[in-house]
């Protein structure tokens, strides 16, 4: 199936200028894919040589893949591209839920978004109309919190969202992005690139109908039309992983500690990383509570960990703005 009234949205944060174009064929054709189209649109759009991960040169792209299909569950991810804040390189991040088949519906196949705004942000899509909205009252505010005032301001509960948290308003380098209450778009720092941008929100409603074209090869197995169009799926990775690391001692903790990972917007992998090594970093002597600020980073203290996910998330004392940062970084500084 590949789309045939789908459009890209170009949004310039800086000047507020925004285009909607359609897709030329012959670009489409050189790749039908997310991926594919990501790269090519960084090729053409991102200057030359190095870029800021966290300036006006880089660039936001929000895709969705020619099978997604609102009355298809295995076609319906999204996929964010930016320069990484943690690598300096291209990455990627894939979310599922819905906003991708509600995309669909507003007749958006890509989305770009350059510059920087000098307030708070968000965008909302309508039937292929993109508009800048302001967000200064939804800055500091959680992730669902975020979700729920938007759909009220515009009263529609059908409204879907990208949004981030305060991790990312922060630029905590792994800062994630949400897509409603339960998908995320971790590990790479997307919700960061967004923070960067004051871009606190994208939200979609569409109701247009999807209009598609049959697969170039009628012939091709179902089984390899799945493989196509399913991508790599790390959302979960990042609800999976944070049980791993750090160690708790009860249940209640963990689940505590994971809602505050997608209440605050940040990846849970790196940051139970980020608390791990801290606390071995403490057991070692290399911390002491001079640089914990007091607070007792043993291990099995499931209320320091709660405590390093507050400050990490909102850069607060020496060791959560390091820890912001990732381990690099964290491991080359100058301790208090």
């Amino acid at each position: 199936m590949i789309p045939l009234n789908q459009k890209i949205g170009y949004i310039n944060l800086t000047s507020g200028d925004i285009k909607v174009k359609s897709i030329p064929w012959a670009s489409r054709k050189k790749s039908i894919h997310a991926r594919g189209m990501e790269s090519y649109l960084f090729d053409r759009q991102i200057p030359e040589g190095d870029v800021d991960p966290l300036g006006p040169d880089n660039m936001l792209v929000l895709s969705r893949g020619v099978s997604t299909n609102p009355s298809s569950s295995f076609a319906a991810h999204m996929h964010v591209a930016a320069v990484s804040p943690l690598t300096g390189l291209q990455g990627f991040a894939e979310i599922g839920g819905v906003f991708a088949a509600e995309l669909a519906w507003a007749g958006i196949q890509h989305m770009t978004v350059f510059g920087q705004s000098d307030r708070p942000v968000y965008l909302f899509v309508h039937n292929a109309k993109i508009e800048i909205r302001d967000a200064s009252e939804l800055w500091g505010k959680s992730t669902t919190e975020t979700l729920w005032a938007i759909r009220e301001k515009h009263c529609d509960d059908e409204v879907k969202c990208l949004v981030i948290g305060p991790a990312g308003e922060n630029l905590v380098r792994y800062a994630s992005i949400m897509a409603g209450i339960n998908n995320a778009g971790g590990h790479i720092g997307m919700g960061c690139v967004m923070g960067s941008k004051c871009l606190k929100a994208i939200a979609i409603r569409g109701t247009m109908d999807v209009r598609v074209a049959p697969w170039a090869d009628p012939c091709k197995k179902p089984s390899q039309v799945f493989t196509d169009c399913i991508d790599e799926d790390d959302e979960n990775t990042t609800r999976r992983e944070f049980f791993l690391e750090p160690t708790y001692t009860s249940a209640m903790s963990r689940l505590s500690s994971n809602h505050l990972v997608d209440q605050y917007g940040v990846d849970g992998l790196k940051i139970g990383s980020m608390i791990s090594w801290a606390m071995g970093m403490y057991k070692l002597g290399v911390f002491t509570k001079e640089q914990t600020d007091g607070l007792d980073l043993c291990y099995g203290n499931d209320d320091a960990i709660l405590e390093m996910i507050h400050r990490i998330c909102t850069r607060k004392g020496w060791l959560g703005d390091t820890l912001a940062d990732r381990d690099i970084p964290a491991s080359e500084m100058n301790r208090p």
